[in-house]
């Protein structure tokens, strides 16, 4: 099988820009941090560079552009303490151009992964793994690191797919694969014999699976009128799953027969983006046994910048409102009694239907994606949570929870979503066979 991959990002208004060239992160991008680089001290050629973006001679200013643009991504942070540190308009804008670009090549790109360990402890090689894949994939939990603290691992990755890295690296360390609640791959201490993948994960890793970006897809063939495409996404990014569609381009299959997708697919799951995808076609006898051709168009809805808020006293926070720019939070004092416990969560709006609330700069629209608040225990455990969207002309939103008596409450986090983009991934596969996979 053979499977290219393109991968562009749009804004919501269509504008589409093809990424660069991927190169492994530099840095982690923990929740609730800006997946944008920190300001660093340029180095003096970048620093020169940047100055040039500002030369009177537009070949100079435009020369000097395509230099950066061709360097590392790494050097994002370098151009923000440029920009930080002043520059002319014209400079300033091209320095931002370019280090945004820089960005979302670093978080919206496929990541390649680096590592060269020999009998190494466990932890630190995850720790680097971690970072690279700006995302801790279980790796931070108490438990995990008790379980892992003594293992060991030899391993050498050169610029490797993130999902062979992450198949050679469970291997290497003895560990399991699965997916969280939020349908994000991680690793898991206990290494299961005779399923050391969970079956929900385990087409990831089939002979037919492709890398297209930052999506793993594997195509699951069989039914006479459809082609199922089992879709996960690296757990760097917050997919929007509601606003995910897929369109099929060309489906040609070993006789020559032309298959069509009889309408746009728009899948709508929980909140994941491991779903199939049927896309039907005109296919009425199975004497094909393959799809010489199969190229479709994914739209991925995805959340950058996403930002949580944690309201870590409640003994301080409870009875309050907590006032913000254009709305406000109250929490409720934990009430009941041995039996029965209550917390409410009251959202509020200053200014009128559909203008969200702003907590710490990060904007919460009511709607697409969906706000959430979780209540916590002293381990960081989610006890209980809840997402909502307001399309109501009310400009008050109460969420009531319902406590556990043995539960510890301690904290109450509230994600805000940020900037929505939406990353173009084309598909394409080669003699996708239609059997079922043994």
């Amino acid at each position: 099988m053979h499977a290219l991959c393109a991968i562009a990002w749009a804004l919501s208004v269509g504008f589409v820009l093809i990424l660069p060239r991927f190169a492994p992160a530099q840095t982690a991008a923990p929740a609730g941090v800006e997946v944008s680089m920190p300001a660093t001290q340029p180095s003096p050629a970048v620093a020169e560079l940047v100055r040039q973006l500002g030369d009177e001679s537009f070949a100079i200013r435009d020369a000097a552009q395509e230099k950066l643009a061709a360097m590392d991504p790494s050097i994002e942070g370098e151009l923000r303490g440029a920009i930080a540190g002043g520059l002319s308009p014209e400079a300033n804008s091209r320095a931002q151009a370019l280090a945004n670009a820089l960005r979302d090549q670093r978080y919206l790109g496929g990541t390649r992964i680096t590592i060269h360990a020999r009998d190494e402890l466990l932890s630190d090689v995850l720790k680097s793994f971690a970072a690279q894949a700006q995302a801790p994939m279980g790796t931070g939990d108490a438990d995990f690191a008790t379980a892992i603290a003594k293992r060991r691992i030899t391993l050498n990755l050169d610029h490797a797919d993130f999902w062979d890295a992450v198949r050679q690296l469970a291997d290497a360390g003895q560990m399991g694969l699965s997916l969280d609640g939020q349908e994000k791959v991680q690793f898991t201490a206990d290494r299961a014999t005779a399923q050391p993948i969970a079956p929900a994960l385990a087409p990831a890793f089939t002979a037919l699976a492709a890398t297209f970006g930052p999506l793993r897809i594997s195509p699951l063939c069989g039914e006479p009128s459809s082609v199922a495409l089992r879709i996960f996404a690296e757990p760097k990014i917050r997919p929007i799953p509601s606003a995910c569609t897929c369109m099929l381009e060309s489906c040609i299959d070993d006789l020559g027969e032309s298959h069509v997708q009889v309408a746009p697919l728009t899948h709508v799951p929980p909140n994941s983006l491991s779903l199939s995808q049927y896309l039907f076609t005109n296919k009425s006898a199975d004497a094909a046994t393959k799809l010489a051709l199969f190229k479709a168009e994914y739209r991925l809805a995805v959340d950058v910048n996403h930002q949580t808020f944690d309201f870590d006293d409640l003994a301080k926070a409870a009875g309050q409102t907590h006032l913000f720019a254009s709305g406000s939070i109250e929490i409720s004092p934990l009430t009941g009694d041995a039996t029965t416990r209550k917390l409410t969560v009251n959202l509020a709006m200053n200014n009128g239907f559909g203008t969200g609330i702003t907590l710490g700069g990060a904007r919460i629209t009511f709607g697409n994606p969906p706000c959430s608040i979780a209540l916590l225990d002293d381990r960081g455990a989610v006890i209980t949570a809840a997402q909502f969207s307001i399309k109501s002309t009310m400009p008050i939103y109460s969420v009531a929870f319902a406590v556990p008596v043995a539960a510890r409450l301690t904290k109450v986090r509230c994600d805000a979503p940020g900037e929505v983009r939406t990353l173009v991934v084309p598909i394409e596969f080669h003699d996708m066979p239609l059997k079922p996979n043994p």
